[in-house]
Order: structure tokens, then C-alpha cells, then sequence
């Protein structure tokens, strides 16, 4: 990932703090406040002088638009989305080698291949020949043959198929067009889809699945750390869907 710039940041306090002048330093302060709360900052709530105000203000935005070889949360998200009939740009159906160049520019080149030799990841059972996973983190993507090629036939984002982890281990902070993914609560799920979704919940076993849109032939679907009210998302995938070790909503 290419670093950002002096001038983009400079942007960022520009675009910011541009609004507030000629206003009171009380405005000032207040953003200030804002921005040390999604910095994850405890800063004294009181009246503080208009200059450290906008020293602290330049700080706190250098700092979330830091150079860091990650991309930023949001812009990975706008790219890739992840839909029923497909993830950000790439859709199912699409060739192979497009849909996973496509994504190695956006997030990096993959850490496993089953087309590779003494690949660890298990091929699950997709319903049709040459099953192909690929992995990026708990993110995966499975390809099988078609007419002869190799195609985009579905995804899951939640488990890593090298490590077993249920950790976004590459924090990709993936969401659907909703914006829901890993670790959104069952009430976000809720706002976001409505009558759209339906849980199952086993409350014996303290273990929650859900779909969405479930009588149409390609959807969400996904699972929950808990059945209490306070569970997030634990797990995420497209419907038709493998079967993948570890995944446990089918």
C-alpha cells in the first residue's frame, strides 16, 4: 500500500476543522472530543484553550490518517462488500485468475492456494469438480470447474482455513452492503435487515445461526457467538454454500 501524504493529511484538518471558523472554541473542542472518542481516547470533558484545542485536533488527525502499510478499514469495505452474488466487484461466476488478482491488488496476495503443493487447507465439498479454495485471513473463497473453467462459486469470512481461527487474523473488516460483519451485535442485525432475518437459536447449546432473505437461492447467512442478546457476529458466507469445516450454520 502506497503511504499518505503531508498534503493529505493537511487535507484532513482542512476539511475538518474548516467549518468551525469564526465560530466559538467551544465548536472546536467539541470535534476535538469527537475525534479522541473514535481514536478510542478518554479526554477531560471541560473548556480548553482554543490553541491546544487545534494542536490536539491536528494530532488526533494525523494520527487516524496514519501511513501504515494497512489499508483503512473503510475503503476496504467500500471495495469489497460482501453480497449474496458475489464480494465488492468480483461476482460468481466470474473466471478464477480475475476474481483473485482482483482481490491480491486490493488486500494483498493470499496466504493459502489448494492449487499450490502441500497446501494445508481442507477442499470442502462443493457440488462440482476441481474445488479450488483460496485464503486471506479468515476470509476464503472457493472456485470449482464449470464448462471446462474455473469459476468464482462462492465465499465465507470468519474462519481461517489454514489456522482454524475464528479471528479476522488480516483484519480486513469486511461487511455486507448493510454494513454488517464480524462482530456486529444482534440488534445491528436486526436495524439492518428486519423481517428479512431469521435466527435459530439453540439456546441448550448456547448457539445461534441466521439467514437472510432465506427463500431466495443465493444469500446471507451466518452465526453468532451467543444466543444471549449481547452476541455479535462470529461468522459470515454466502448461500449456496460449501461445506466448510469449522462453519457450522448449515
Amino acid at each position: 500500500m502506497k503511504g499518505c501524504t503531508a498534503t493529505q493529511n493537511a487535507g484532513s484538518f482542512s476539511r475538518l476543522f474548516g467549518s468551525f471558523r469564526g465560530r466559538s472554541r467551544d465548536l472546536i473542542a467539541a470535534a476535538v472530543f469527537r475525534l479522541g472518542t473514535l481514536a478510542g481516547m478518554s479526554l477531560p470533558m471541560r473548556r480548553m484553550p482554543l490553541r491546544r484545542a487545534l494542536v490536539l485536533g491536528t494530532m488526533l488527525v494525523l494520527a487516524a490518517s496514519s501511513c501504515s502499510d494497512t489499508a483503512p478499514q473503510s475503503a476496504v469495505r467500500a471495495d469489497l462488500d460482501l453480497r449474496p452474488d458475489g464480494i465488492g466487484l468480483y461476482l460468481v461466476g466470474q473466471p478464477a485468475d480475475e476474481v483473485i488478482a482482483g482481490l491480491s491488488e486490493s488486500i494483498g496476495g493470499p496466504d493459502g492456494d489448494t492449487d499450490e503443493p502441500a497446501s494445508p487447507i481442507f477442499v470442502p465439498d462443493c457440488g462440482a469438480p476441481g474445488t479450488r479454495v483460496v485464503s486471506w485471513g479468515s476470509l476464503a473463497l472457493y472456485f470449482v470447474e464449470r464448462n471446462g473453467a474455473s469459476v468464482f462459486e462462492t465465499w465465507s469470512y470468519g474462519y481461517d482455513p489454514i489456522t482454524g481461527s475464528a479471528d479476522d487474523t488480516r483484519n480486513l473488516g469486511l461487511a455486507t452492503e448493510e454494513g454488517i460483519g464480524l462482530g456486529s451485535s444482534r440488534d445491528a442485525l436486526t436495524e439492518a435487515y428486519g423481517l428479512r432475518l431469521q435466527f435459530d437459536d439453540d439456546v441448550a447449546l448456547d448457539f445461534s445461526t441466521f439467514e437472510i432473505d432465506a427463500g431466495q437461492a443465493e444469500h446471507l447467512a451466518g452465526r453468532m457467538d451467543t444466543t444471549s442478546p449481547e452476541g455479535v457476529v462470529q461468522f459470515l458466507e454466502r448461500r449456496p454454500a460449501c461445506e466448510i469445516p469449522g462453519s457450522d450454520t448449515q
